[in-house]
């Protein structure tokens, strides 16, 4: 009971939307998160007609989105783009307990595409899918075994909410087939950073804060203005018959809250919460 009392938080990056006496909310999620919000979100899905995602998260649809980052034929790892060194901290950031105990082992990672446990675990994944892997097996390592959209999703279906996914799996293919190699490499290359960007995270997530989310970010794949900002739009548009209704909670990752509350406001919308960044 302790320790589940202790992986419970209080969701705080949570906005009211307001037009006229009608209430929405919109909720900035995480993909991976060390903290459960279980309760938080009981509370706010109880006078929800309606629960937005930003795609479907049930696991046919994941699997298919998975299956998608796989190829068919032998193809280059995007590990094989990074220096041993680098390749190495990988290792010891994902497996600390193996190391190479024999100089015949030593020989043998010495050579460019000899098979290692990162090129065993990644093996035939396109670059994104490989960057996700790595970093959710980092993160899991570390006791990030919650996923807030996921958890939101399944407590939206436990209380028969209507659910509703605003990108197909195959829009959402297209996003990730457009993340940048370059940004990619880098951010693995980066990995002495890792640990710093896990604490912070963690730290402005709970406390709302947008704007050291986003700062703190540079440079991470996934956050990038063709997997952010042109989504916005897009997402505004296909939760807006359902904030027109009412009782509708929306929830997307994070780093969109800002851009979204803009278009809000613009077209008459009102935002109670935590401060958001400008959009």
């Amino acid at each position: 009971m302790f320790w589940r009392t202790k992986k419970e938080k209080e969701l705080k990056t949570m906005w009211g939307i307001r037009k006229g006496p009608l209430v929405s909310y919109l909720v900035g999620t995480a993909h991976f998160f060390p903290y459960s919000f279980r309760n938080s979100f009981r509370q706010l899905f109880s006078e929800a007609t309606a629960v937005l995602f930003e795609g479907p998260l049930d696991e046919k649809s994941l699997q298919a989105i998975r299956t998608s980052g796989i190829v068919h034929k032998p193809a280059e790892s995007v590990l094989d783009t990074l220096d041993r060194q680098t390749v190495d901290k990988i290792n010891d950031k994902l497996f600390p307990g193996c190391r190479r105990k024999t100089l015949e082992d030593a020989i043998r990672l010495s050579v460019p595409g000899s098979e290692d446990a990162l090129h065993e675990m990644t093996a035939g994944m396109k670059p994104w899918l490989t960057f996700f892997t790595l970093w959710s097996a980092y993160l899991e390592r570390w006791g990030w075994r919650y996923s807030v959209d996921l958890e939101a999703y399944e407590i939206a279906r436990e209380m028969n909410r209507e659910v509703v996914a605003m990108e197909s799996v195959q829009e959402q293919v297209a996003v990730l087939e457009g993340l940048s190699l370059e940004r990619i490499v880098s951010f693995l290359q980066r990995v002495n950073k890792w640990d710093t960007y896990r604490k912070d995270y963690v730290r402005h997530y709970l406390a709302a804060d947008l704007e050291k989310i986003r700062t703190t970010a540079t440079g991470f794949p996934s956050r990038h203005h063709s997997v952010i900002d042109r989504r916005d739009e897009t997402f505004f548009q296909r939760m807006r018959s359902y904030l027109d209704a009412g009782n509708a909670v929306v929830c997307v990752g994070a780093p969109h809250v800002p851009g979204i509350c803009k278009l809000l406001e613009t077209n008459g919308f009102r935002i109670q919460g935590p401060a958001a960044p400008p959009g």
